[in-house]
């Protein structure tokens, strides 16, 4: 019943071509997401922001590494409490 008063159209009554069927669709019935407004809501841009971990200078080799770690990714020398320098 809804199809009928969306679509109007010849249905194709022989007996080749029972698979489709031609169509043609009311223009009110349709909405599209463009003349939608949404009342009282902006759009905003969408913005990313990447977040990375700090990073130190190891004291043995000079490599970068994590703060936070014990030993280094680089050398394997123990870190410690050198974060704050």
């Amino acid at each position: 019943m809804f199809f009928r008063k969306l679509f109007k159209g010849n249905e194709d009554n022989g007996k080749e071509n029972k698979s489709y069927r031609e169509v043609t669709v009311k223009k009110d019935a349709v909405k599209s997401k463009e003349n939608e407004t949404l009342s009282g809501q902006e759009e905003y841009e969408i913005v990313e922001k990447e977040i990375l971990p700090e990073k130190m200078i190891c004291p043995d080799c000079g490599g970068i590494t994590l703060v936070g770690l014990d030993f280094c990714d680089k050398c394997g020398g123990e870190l410690g409490s050198y974060e704050n320098y």
